[in-house]
């Protein structure tokens, strides 16, 4: 049986939880914070929210004021909001350490080349959180659906900067899509990184 004092208890723990933390606006939205200190975090929220809205990603990113005595508690809430990760800062970065289930190997490691390290001193994990980079979400290759009168006949990849008439060319060489290329080719369609569309 619960007492009056322990219900009391848990409003004050549950009113102190959902004073720090965002209601999360939709069950199915993905959650990630930044904790510690992080140089640029503004900067950081604005681009990374601004790629999820862009891409059609539904999860947010938000900065979590956190210490090293509170740490433990945003470890937990990572489980009791079901929180993706956190982009820990430097000043968090050694601390957490020991509260992690598993360590990879390498994030202990220093970095064992002159390119990898490109120039940085000391571990990785106290190492720079690094600036979101649009260029680097582009796909460097397409998988391109080929049709043959409306039809579905085959898949092939490309690289994203393979002009049209090597697409058109290597999407007709396709074998099975050779079967199908019965007469000549009426017309054809090319929806950049997506579609070859032939018409017999």
């Amino acid at each position: 049986m619960t007492s009056s004092f322990d219900r009391a208890q848990d409003d004050i723990t549950l009113w102190h939880t959902t004073r720090v933390t965002k209601p999360r606006p939709s069950p199915h939205r993905e959650l990630y914070g930044i904790i510690g200190h992080v140089p640029d975090a503004s900067r950081i929220l604005k681009q990374w929210n601004a790629a999820f809205r862009e891409r059609g990603i539904d999860a947010s990113l938000d900065v979590y004021p956190t210490t090293e005595k509170n740490l433990p508690e945003r470890l937990s809430e990572m489980f009791h909001f079901d929180r993706r990760g956190y982009l820990v800062g430097n000043d968090l970065s050694k601390v957490i350490i020991p509260l992690l289930d598993r360590v990879e190997p390498a994030a202990r490691r220093r970095p064992s080349s002159a390119k990898a390290s490109e120039g940085k001193k000391g571990f990785v994990i106290e190492q720079k959180w690094p600036a979101f980079d649009a260029a680097l979400t582009k796909a460097s290759t397409h998988i391109i659906a080929v049709q043959v009168n409306g039809k579905l006949r085959g898949e092939i990849e490309v690289d994203a900067a393979t002009p049209k008439e090597e697409v058109l060319q290597k999407a007709k060489a396709h074998a099975n899509v050779q079967k199908f290329l019965t007469g000549k080719v009426k017309k054809e369609i090319y929806v950049a990184g997506k579609l070859v569309s032939l018409v017999v």
